[in-house]
């Protein structure tokens, strides 16, 4: 097949600019508003369209590093609740065997864990116990 007649699909047209630009090595790997505007004038996209492209580009962009961000935080949290959760349970086993004091760690324990695990499900599976409650 020569390559005139050869078609592709939106998906595939993205894949091969996108591997083509990489391949290049450009070193300057900005492009201006101008160098845009043309390449979208050879694919038929007027001024207005390209615009909101833009447009919507940058927000949905925003709105993943948003997104990315906080499972970041969400996921640091959960860290620190485990840190916290050993730290603390280890103090309170060391006060009650060496300076004899009495704390309840039949409930301590399993009752923290649970809510350990409950934040665990929630911030690194997603799995919302709340939700699941509430939809029944």
């Amino acid at each position: 097949m020569k390559a005139m007649e050869q078609k592709f699909t939106d998906e595939e047209l993205r894949g091969i600019i996108s591997t083509a630009l990489k391949r290049q090595h450009i070193e300057a790997s900005t492009f201006s508003r101008e160098q845009l505007e043309e390449t979208a004038r050879e694919f038929g996209i007027e001024g207005d369209r390209l615009d909101t492209a833009i447009s919507e580009y940058f927000a949905t962009r925003r709105q993943r590093e948003q997104a990315h961000k906080k499972e970041q935080q969400q996921r640091r949290g959960v860290l620190l609740h485990v840190f916290l959760f050993v730290v603390f349970n280890i103090g309170f086993v060391v006060a009650n065997q060496f300076f004899g004091m009495d704390l309840p760690l039949h409930l301590i324990f399993p009752f923290w864990g649970l809510g350990l695990i409950f934040h665990i499900l929630q911030d690194w599976f997603g799995i919302d116990l709340g939700e699941m409650e509430t939809d029944q």
